[in-house]
């Protein structure tokens, strides 16, 4: 299916359809042409649900959006109304990220593949006594690992630069009882898990 971009006076959205099959990959297709509109299609989806955001620079979103039960999905989207600026369409669902820059000029958009950024996000397993961190990461930004406990309170914090795969395990067994969170974060994700340690202690024992 092509995605062609047409105008519209619409401030965002016009054209929405869904389809169910059997799928095994998300992929991202578009057309451009002289006008602040473009139509995006996403194939292969799985069933998975998958956030849709606009978003300017300065991290600002103009669009938030999800997508479920599907397996194929496309959409109109007008940026007519948006300034002249750096813009960014993110795709998001459990396994990677798809981050297309967007320039919007004064009539029309500037939307190349050589801009497009496909990263595979992290996974974070948690067991009864350590906590593993699984990722493969070709990018050049620095790769912060932070843990902090239910007050907010930061209990580890890392920054590295890594290429390639990358696998930690980290030992929570003497985690005071409670709840925590683990995030990784990068330039292309921030990626949170929350989780419980059931076991009683009395001081945080370090162990990363």
């Amino acid at each position: 299916m092509k995605a062609i971009i047409r105008f519209s006076s619409v401030a965002i959205c016009i054209i929405l359809f869904l389809h169910t099959a059997t799928a095994t990959e998300l992929t991202l297709k578009y057309k451009y042409e002289y006008t602040k509109s473009f139509a995006l299609s996403l194939e292969e989806m799985q069933n998975q649900t998958h956030t849709i955001q606009i978003k300017d620079q300065n991290d600002f979103v103009f669009l938030d959006e999800k997508v479920e039960g599907a397996s194929n999905f496309g959409k109109m989207y007008n940026l007519e109304n948006l300034p002249k600026g750096k813009y960014f369409l993110v795709i998001e669902n459990d396994e990677k990220i798809i981050t297309q820059l967007i320039w919007a000029n004064e009539r029309f958009l500037s939307i190349e593949a050589k801009n497009q950024l496909e990263v595979l996000k992290p996974t974070i397993e948690v067991a009864a006594t350590y906590l593993d961190i699984n990722m493969l990461y070709f990018q050049k930004d620095k790769i912060a690992i932070l843990l902090k406990d239910a007050a907010g309170n930061v209990l580890y914090n890392d920054q590295f630069k890594t290429f390639g795969s990358l696998n930690k395990r980290f030992n929570i067994n003497n985690l005071p009882k409670g709840n925590y969170q683990i995030a990784i974060q990068t330039n292309a994700f921030n990626v949170k898990k929350d989780f419980e340690v059931g076991k009683e202690k009395m001081l945080f024992a370090g162990g990363f």
